[in-house]
């Protein structure tokens, strides 16, 4: 077995935020603020192929508007990683959010290729001219996971050292003040965060 010898690490890695078409809500910039103070955050607009070209640069632009005034950091890849996933500069500023499209229909059953068929033609999911998914999955899984984990790991090293110095805090507090009640030690070790 593969995985017999493996240790699996418990830490995200990066989360990816579905929004759904034409309506971003005020709850999903809520959550995403949230989110994206602990885990590297990549916005997805889903159902991509019920909006026109025009509509999606549109709503591409509104979420990284509001998102901006709502101060919800993107997570975004290295430069190289764009480079070396062959996307030029003028596709890279469309990104994040990501605009995918899924399908469990594929054109043919012995090849994973998903598709959504329609009256006027068909969308591909692995298509870079219908949706983001090919490009998501080049700089996720190929050219960009050293980025991706890179930002996990600067993540975790500045949570320990939060976490050590507010524990530390603590510590000074019992061992200087034994005296003092629980909500002293509260106030304290909070004080030691800013």
């Amino acid at each position: 077995d593969l995985m017999a010898d493996c240790e699996i690490d418990p830490r995200v890695d990066v989360c990816l935020y579905f929004i759904p078409p034409h309506r971003l809500k005020e709850i999903d910039l809520e959550f995403m603020a949230q989110l994206s103070r602990v885990v590297p955050l990549i916005p997805l607009i889903s159902k991509a192929d019920s909006m026109t070209t025009e509509e999606l640069a549109g709503f591409r632009a509104e979420i990284r508007d509001r998102a901006s005034n709502s101060d919800i950091t993107f997570f975004d890849f290295q430069p190289r990683s764009y480079a070396q996933a062959k996307i030029g500069n003028e596709s890279r500023a469309l990104y994040p959010p990501f605009a995918v499209i899924s399908s469990e229909r594929s054109i043919d059953p012995r090849i994973f290729w998903p598709i959504r068929e329609y009256g006027w033609g068909v969308c591909e999911a692995f298509n870079r001219d219908h949706s983001d998914c090919s490009v998501l999955k080049t700089l996720l899984l190929e050219h960009g996971i050293h980025d991706v984990k890179e930002k996990m790991l600067e993540r975790y090293t500045e949570y320990k050292r939060h976490t050590t110095r507010r524990g530390l805090g603590a510590c000074l507090e019992r061992l200087l003040c034994p005296g003092r009640s629980n909500t002293a030690l509260l106030s304290f070790s909070g004080s030691a965060d800013s």
